[in-house]
């Protein structure tokens, strides 16, 4: 290849990848205006819960901040929030959230579909049943497992052991006849 290809490709192949950042950055942006505007999470409690400042946050929304001022990790903690708060809290379905706590009590804690069923004042086959097909339970019976999952799993989430490891994912949606 001669210099001129060479020159020329790379030149393409620079450009591309600023491309790339500048659609990562836009992309970013975009995200943090649909969590503010469409589902009116505050920038107060997006500094609260990521430790990101508040006056950066403010800026960067209103395009006077910049990107790059926000250190890899906090970058990379933002962007998986937003993302979390944009796309991965209303394509998940209520169910199918409750399940994957419940298996969470499950297996991080060895917490029972017994346990779970007299805190909730049901019975066990309607834990079973709920993790077997949610639309077999009714809505009463749902919203109190749902309740005391959601309770429990916040309660120990303050335990020292309770964080879920990289090598622990696959045993928080273990196959049914795992539970």
């Amino acid at each position: 290849m001669e210099s001129r290809e060479l020159y020329l490709l790379v030149k393409i192949q620079l450009s591309v990848r600023g491309k790339v950042k500048y659609m990562i950055k836009d992309l970013f942006r975009e995200k943090l205006q649909t969590i503010v505007g469409d589902y009116k999470i505050t920038l107060k409690t997006l500094s609260q819960v990521t430790g990101i400042n508040y006056v950066w946050l403010t800026d960067y929304i209103n395009g006077k901040g910049n990107y790059n001022d926000l250190s890899v990790p906090d970058r990379s903690s933002l962007w998986d929030m937003l993302m979390m708060l944009s796309d991965g809290v209303p394509a998940v379905k209520e169910d199918n959230r409750i399940k994957a706590v419940i298996r969470v009590l499950v297996a991080k804690l060895e917490i029972s579909h017994e346990t779970l069923a007299i805190y909730a004042g049901i019975e066990i086959e309607d834990v079973q049943n709920f993790m077997e097909n949610p639309d077999s339970v009714s809505y009463e019976k749902k919203y109190k497992l749902a309740t005391v999952a959601l309770f429990l799993h916040y309660l120990f989430k303050k335990t020292k052991d309770f964080s879920i490891e990289e090598n622990d994912k696959w045993k928080v949606m273990p196959e049914k006849n795992n539970l």
